[in-house]
């Protein structure tokens, strides 16, 4: 993952899956997904443990769903 801060000092934090940057068949998928999420400062913008556990479940079935569609 690559970390970084706003001007305002806040965190910014992004995955990006390089593997498909040397993919045979990128011209055939030419779209690009992006997810933004924000959160309140109360935890200096970050997710709190339960936001935590319900990214975790988003990942996990994404990674299911890609593993069976075979892009990645």
């Amino acid at each position: 993952g690559y970390e970084s801060k706003t001007k305002q000092g806040e965190p910014v934090i992004a995955t990006i899956n390089t593997k498909l940057l040397n993919w045979d068949h990128i011209a055939a998928y030419p779209w690009v997904t992006v997810l933004t999420l924000s959160y309140d400062n109360g935890s200096n913008g970050m997710p709190n443990d339960d936001d935590y556990q319900l990214l975790d479940t988003f990942e996990e079935r994404v990674n299911i769903l890609m593993a069976k569609s075979q892009y990645c």
